[in-house]
């Protein structure tokens, strides 16, 4: 009864939960509402956030059995953890120093980890972290010094800019990391050893940017990634995958981006001279050779007026020169003979490869066109390859993806189009490119 009427004395029950405590009456007399943290308390906080969902991720969760994890709890984890990187410097540079620290978590989740899902979420967070990284502060400071000499190969590859912040410092070490765990693993020849995840991560970083495209190049991450591509389509058996895979993406992607990032107008003309003395050797009389001239006219005073590629890599003006280089077949290097430059020139198994894969899929299409682009030589290879993939019965399956890869190459317009257009409805002429 004596409880009742302290309640009706104050209100009723309702009034009795609401009524504010005496802390609460502490609080509002200090200037009311929560205190708010400063900076370096925020940092502290992401930094302890970041910390123990990675320690629980990399020892309880990724390891867990699969019956114990699904996707939508993958999915919430790699948003908040994303979440937290995105908003905190500190949490980046701490999780980049996590990884560097620990290079064999890189090999167990993004390598050897049997689950799918858990490699995905692993590479999602690596590539959360290095892109927040890149865009905090002065973390992308290597990449865009990059950007003021990018025909300066002479330098190491790693750190380049003297005083640059620890974030983009520690941006550059993870990638070091990563191009040197690719180089092992496509050097082990293991059948199970696969680096689709690492190309994952590198996918994501190279969106970001010319300057971040032109870090990678310098890691020779082009010529890594080419070599995989080639082992997946040669040898899926060894890849433990085909080239029709999904996960295989972004590496197609990766592959795409750095060499439309690349301006093959060196290695065209390196090349097109080298053919021209060859041919010489057979034919007396040579047509106009238009790789070497293209739509100018010397004699009167013409120059050049083709425009650069529109498949090139945006903010490139047509793209990085001086990357994609041509490797004469005489000159006895037997490392020249796997560089992009040489299969693009002298490998016709290299361009069955890349007409086959581009028939199904964008990334790869672009990049054929790109090399393409104001080049003929490369446009008659992939005509020819075209035709007779079409000519081939056990092909007629791919026949809509190979007569699209057909009219896109018609539809470039530069000064090779008129010919493009002949040789797929004329077909060779015995001086233009014997076979």
């Amino acid at each position: 009864a004596r409880k009742s009427q302290r309640r009706g004395e104050r209100g009723g029950p309702r009034a009795a939960v609401n009524q504010k405590s005496d802390v609460d009456s502490m609080e509002d007399g200090a200037g009311g509402g929560r205190r708010t943290r400063t900076p370096e308390e925020e940092d502290e906080h992401a930094v302890l956030s970041v910390r123990i969902a990675t320690e629980f991720l990399t020892h309880v969760y990724l390891r867990a059995h699969g019956s114990m994890r699904d996707e939508r709890g993958l999915a919430q984890w790699r948003r908040v953890v994303a979440g937290i990187l995105e908003r905190s410097p500190a949490s980046c540079r701490w999780f980049l120093a996590w990884i560097r620290a620990r290079p064999q978590c890189l090999h167990a989740f993004l390598q050897r980890c049997p689950s799918m899902d858990a490699r995905d979420t692993f590479a999602s967070i690596v590539s959360s972290a290095l892109v927040s990284a890149t865009r905090h502060d002065d973390g992308g400071a290597s990449a865009e010094a990059l950007l003021s000499d990018p025909e300066n190969k002479d330098r190491a590859a790693g750190p380049l800019l003297r005083g640059a912040s620890e974030t983009s410092k520690a941006v550059d070490r993870v990638l070091g990391h990563l191009a040197r765990h690719v180089t092992e693993l496509l050097r082990a020849r293991d059948t199970f050893a696969s680096p689709v995840h690492y190309f994952k991560v590198l996918n994501e970083y190279c969106k970001l940017g010319p300057g971040q495209a032109l870090q990678l190049l310098r890691f020779e991450i082009l010529d890594l990634v080419k070599e995989f591509i080639h082992v997946v389509y040669t040898m899926p058996n060894r890849a433990g995958l085909t080239s029709a895979a999904p996960e295989l993406k972004p590496s197609f992607e990766l592959f795409s981006w750095l060499l439309c990032a690349c301006d093959c107008e060196q290695l065209r003309t390196d090349f097109a001279v080298v053919a021209v003395e060859e041919a010489k050797k057979t034919y007396r009389t040579l047509e106009r050779v238009g790789d070497v001239l293209e739509d100018s006219d010397e004699a009167n005073g013409v120059e050049k007026t083709a425009p650069p590629s529109p498949f090139a890599l945006p903010d490139t003006n047509g793209g990085f020169k001086g990357w994609v280089t041509y490797s004469h077949p005489t000159t006895g290097d037997d490392g020249s003979t796997n560089h992009i430059g040489y299969l693009l020139t002298r490998s016709t198994q290299w361009w069955g490869l890349m007409v086959d894969l581009a028939c199904d899929d964008d990334a790869m299409r672009r990049a054929l066109l790109h090399v393409c682009w104001r080049w003929e030589w490369p446009s008659y290879v992939a005509t020819r390859e075209i035709q007779s993939q079409i000519e081939d019965e056990d092909h007629m399956e791919h026949m809509h993806g190979y007569l699209r890869l057909m009219e896109s190459l018609m539809a470039l317009d530069d000064w090779a189009q008129e010919r493009r257009v002949r040789l797929c409805l004329e077909g060779p002429t015995e001086g233009q490119f014997p076979d």
